[in-house]
């Protein structure tokens, strides 16, 4: 309305204007709105003596506003800074930061491709490592196959492609020399229960559990001054480098013991965990929606006697018609499509109307029927197990979280 009369007054003028449905919520708050007006009006001709050139920002003020920015990850605040603050700023030939300060994109200074355990041993020596698998390993059922592809192992900035059952068998040797970037799901299959030495995905979810993408480019462009390595196999390169950061963080904010004694050891507990899988009984699921779904029938029959005619209990709109039309029962609430018939309308409504509460049992019932009984069983897999993924990195308040299926 403001757009198209400019002002609060222009607009009570030309009340003859102003659409249906907006006149009604206008008429008899004219004085609220001219009132809230006032309120709102920041007054521009204050008389003041002080000279604000002393306050004026510097250049250096700027970049120091910059680097917090950029310290604290808001990189398109980091980029907007300057321009936005350069209106406040004194005139000066020292220059501005406009961009985060990108290192220097890592190299490898040797590479080799060792071909079995003894070569890449070899390789790797007593240093620490860390490993990335290859794309193909990423998919599920490809960490037992022996044609996965090859791997990436780094130490320092040497860099080794080996095939990828290689480097698992390493990893499987001691864990706790390998950085990786979730790496539970390389331990599926391996035959340990020592965790990894360093986790980046789990140390980014101990240091910001309030994130939602702990995709590796972004904890690279974040924690370490927006680097973006150009090829995706020097990844692996940067592992290192990101541990250290990261590891500095978690001390300094009294963190470590959170990763090392918490998270760390659970990736291969829940590893194993996945593989092992929980047995299901199908025959009996079966057989239980079916005795479900003889319930349901009879649910539906007695909701139908209730309201005298037949209808749809799964759905809404077809519900609010008979309830609040039809039957006239109190406590109806119009909606844009229909009737509110929500858990807490229903809920109201059967504590004296008992077809509320047959419809309630009829919702309880084939969700059970439909989310567990009949699903589960298309899921089971040949070992006649459920098997699950369970998340640690989903949930902010520290719980785990599972998908295909959700067991939560």
């Amino acid at each position: 309305l403001l757009q198209q009369f400019a002002t609060i007054e222009d607009l009570l003028e030309r009340m003859d204007e102003v659409p249906e449905k907006f006149r009604k919520k206008i008429v008899g708050n004219e004085e609220q709105m001219r009132k809230s007006k006032w309120l709102a009006t920041i007054i521009r001709d204050v008389p003041l003596e002080y000279d604000f050139a002393p306050y004026a920002l510097t250049a250096e003020q700027i970049n120091e506003a910059v680097a917090m920015m950029q310290s604290l990850e808001f990189r398109q605040f980091s980029r907007k800074v300057p321009q936005v603050l350069a209106a406040y700023a004194q005139a000066s030939d020292a220059p501005v930061v406009v961009a985060a300060v990108e290192r220097e994109a890592l190299e490898p200074t040797e590479t080799a491709r060792p071909r079995d355990l003894a070569a890449l041993q070899k390789f790797v020596g007593d240093a620490p490592w860390a490993l990335m698998p290859p794309r193909a390993a990423a998919q599920p059922g490809m960490f037992d196959e022996e044609d996965a592809g090859e791997g990436t192992v780094a130490v320092g900035t040497r860099l080794a492609y080996a095939p990828w059952s290689v480097v698992r068998e390493l990893l499987a040797q001691d864990p706790s020399r390998a950085t990786g970037h979730d790496v539970k799901p390389v331990f599926h299959g391996l035959d340990t229960w020592t965790a990894p030495g360093f986790d980046t995905m789990l140390a980014a979810y101990v240091l910001q559990s309030g994130r939602t993408n702990y995709e590796l480019d972004d904890l690279l462009a974040g924690y370490l001054d927006g680097v973006r390595p150009p090829n995706p196999d020097h990844r692996v390169l940067y592992l290192h480098p990101l541990r250290e950061v990261m590891a500095a963080r978690l001390e300094a904010e009294k963190q470590t013991a959170v990763y090392q004694d918490i998270e760390g050891p659970l990736v291969p507990i829940l590893a194993d965990m996945e593989d092992w899988g929980i047995r299901l009984d199908p025959d009996y699921l079966r057989e239980y929606s079916s005795r479900l779904g003889e319930e349901v029938v009879e649910i539906q029959r007695r909701a139908w006697e209730i309201a005298g005619e037949e209808f749809n209990l799964g759905s809404p709109k077809q519900i609010g018609e008979v309830l609040f039309e039809r039957m006239q029962l109190p406590g109806g609430k119009p909606t844009k499509t229909g009737w509110a018939t929500g858990v807490e309308v229903l809920a109201d409504l059967a504590i004296e109307h008992p077809i509320a509460a047959e419809i309630l049992h009829y919702r309880e019932l084939t969700k059970l029927r439909g989310t567990y009984a009949d699903a589960l069983p298309r899921l089971v897999a040949d070992d006649q197990r459920l098997h699950t993924k369970f998340n640690q990195t989903v949930a902010a308040t520290g719980r785990l979280s599972s998908n295909e299926p959700n067991l939560q």
